[in-house]
């Protein structure tokens, strides 16, 4: 197998009626993940009950200022990047030191990464800073004195970088971007729960570009998706949605942009859906309607346009940030249109609809008593989450094959290898992934 380049200008792009004979003839040949329950293949490699898969961590950010007395009544306005900005570092989240002087935000950060960069608006000029992140928490103490040149950075293992002439005011709402402003994450999926599957985490893969909407408390005022669909390695017509799990349904204005083509959906009249005592959000009820079924996994066949979708939500009030939890929040795919088959990250919780007699059954062995959602016998999951766009495993390439690293950073409980997904020497083999470049 060799990569797929696919660029916007030229789209190959297979015609409807052959790409539905090529997915009846792929169901004979490909069949999907055609493993047998029981018959898992995880490559005989074993994970802990306490590792979640999880590529991202929860930080506690303080960033705290003392001001000028040359200029007492200049207030503080700034912005955080994932890297330095003069550079590829992405914004972000804006914020505002108001007349304490001090911001306290928290936030969703990828696992691997080991410091943060901070822009400060001052007196109107740009001030760089440059945060280490240590454990799971960010601080930074600066004292502007004197002229300004030489801010005073109290906060160890923090520095300062330089200033310029700029504005990093917040605009008239402030935002925060997930997993960054102009880059998206990836959620890949296995559609065969309780079965497992062939874990090639292709069944569905789809990019997210999340912005969220908030007031000067950081209390949210409404989200914007932007979802693309990247590929549909199965034959399954399979939804997908997001549920906050501690919001109420009352709490949401409107939903705006989803895709229902089917009749199992029934919501609510602000768009949420109907018999569930959190906020949930079918995004849509057919992955297949919209990229069919087999779609850029296979090197060289079936390669279609990505598929772009944007839902926006409102709420009625703002909200705090315990309600909705931090992006991408709870996804999940409904597997071929059985409403009661959720298939969530491991250990998230599912929705109120969930078949609850498939737990513990075929290769599943979710414990609800104890929060244990959604993994295997050998600990294994059938969803995953990755804050970054990265080339996605071609059929029946198993994910530790596409991704050498995968197998030491999940047997290490996440310790070792936490950029396994990054372009780095021997970290990604070719053969065995798909690479769609739009």
């Amino acid at each position: 197998m060799v990569n797929v380049s696919l660029n916007v200008p030229n789209y190959n792009i297979v015609p409807a009626k052959v790409l539905v004979i090529l997915s009846i003839f792929g169901l004979f040949l490909l069949s999907g993940c055609d493993l047998q329950p029981g018959k898992q293949d995880n490559g005989a490699f074993t994970v802990s009950s306490s590792f979640d898969f999880q590529t991202t961590k929860t930080v506690d950010i303080e960033i705290s200022a003392v001001v000028n007395p040359a200029f007492p009544e200049t207030s503080i306005t700034g912005a955080l990047f994932n890297g330095n900005p003069e550079e590829e570092g992405r914004l972000l989240h804006y914020f505002d030191l108001g007349g304490e002087g001090k911001a306290s935000i928290t936030r969703s950060l990828p696992d691997k990464l080991q410091e943060l960069y901070v822009r400060l608006n001052y007196d109107s000029r740009d001030f760089l800073f440059k945060a280490p992140v240590l454990s799971q928490v960010v601080t930074l103490d600066v004292e502007f004195t004197g002229d300004n040149d030489n801010p005073v950075v109290n906060s160890p293992g923090s520095d300062y970088i330089g200033s310029d002439y700029g504005d990093t005011s917040v605009p008239s709402h402030y935002f925060a971007y997930y997993p960054g402003k102009g880059s998206f994450g990836m959620l890949m999926f296995e559609d065969l729960w309780p079965s497992f599957g062939d874990y090639d985490m292709n069944d569905l893969v789809m990019e997210y570009q999340i912005r969220e909407k908030l007031n000067p408390a950081d209390m949210l005022l409404g989200i914007d998706f932007t979802f693309v669909i990247r590929a549909v390695g199965a034959s399954y017509k399979n939804g997908f949605g997001i549920s906050f799990d501690e919001l109420s349904p009352g709490y949401v204005a409107s939903v705006q942009g989803y895709s229902h083509t089917e009749e199992y959906i029934r919501l609510r009249a602000n768009g949420t859906e109907d018999q569930n005592s959190s906020a949930v959000i079918i995004v849509t009820d057919n992955v297949s309607s919209r990229m069919p079924g087999f779609s850029n996994v296979i090197a060289g066949e079936r390669i279609v346009k990505p598929d772009t979708m944007t839902v926006s939500v409102t709420f009625t009030q703002p909200i705090n940030r315990w309600k909705t939890g931090f992006p991408p929040y709870n996804p999940f795919i409904i597997s071929d249109g059985q409403r009661g088959r959720e298939i969530h990250l491991a250990n998230h919780q599912p929705t109120d609809l969930v078949d609850a007699t498939l737990f513990n059954t075929l290769d599943d062995a979710s414990n609800p008593s104890e929060g244990r959602f959604f993994r295997s016998k050998e600990n294994l999951n059938w969803a995953i989450h990755i804050p970054a766009s990265i080339p996605h495993p071609a059929s029946k390439s198993k994910i530790y094959e596409a991704y050498p690293m995968f197998r030491d950073w999940a047997m290490s409980n996440g310790e070792k290898n936490k950029n396994w997904y990054e372009d780095l020497p021997g970290h990604r083999i070719p053969e065995h992934l798909i690479d769609l470049r739009y």
